[in-house]
């Protein structure tokens, strides 16, 4: 066991290492949806390397996912966590859950989505 703390600073379109290590689903952003500042404990830096996270900043629905969507943003928190296998020769599989919460005061009816959400993301690396 040697926990690893890290500050992962996310925007829009990419992550970046403020300290610590970039998971592999910072590295390879799949979703726009977020701009967020987190913290990440690492529980071990090793072939398994499991996280857990916490954050704050914004959300809104991924305007390139879905570009006819209004893109309002929202205040949130989320929580969550992950764990990257690395496999050697730069080869890797990540996975990581995440459960954002929207800070609103009600949820109007033209609003597309709740104030609370899931979110599982896949990411693999195989260099040649």
């Amino acid at each position: 066991m040697a926990p690893q703390l890290s500050l992962v600073a996310r925007d829009w379109g990419g992550a970046q290492s403020l300290f610590g290590r970039l998971a592999l689903t910072d590295q390879l952003r799949l979703s726009r949806s977020s701009r967020m500042v987190i913290s990440r404990l690492r529980i071990t830096d090793g072939t398994l390397a499991p996280f857990a996270q916490a954050g704050v900043g914004q959300w809104r629905v991924d305007t390139e996912l879905m570009p006819v969507m209004p893109s309002d943003v929202e205040l949130a928190g989320q929580f969550g966590g992950g764990v990257d296998f690395h496999m050697g020769r730069g080869a890797a599989l990540g996975v990581e859950a995440d459960y954002t919460i929207l800070y609103r005061e009600q949820h109007e009816p033209q609003m597309l989505s709740g104030p609370h959400l899931w979110a599982t993301y896949f990411a693999a690396r195989l260099p040649f």
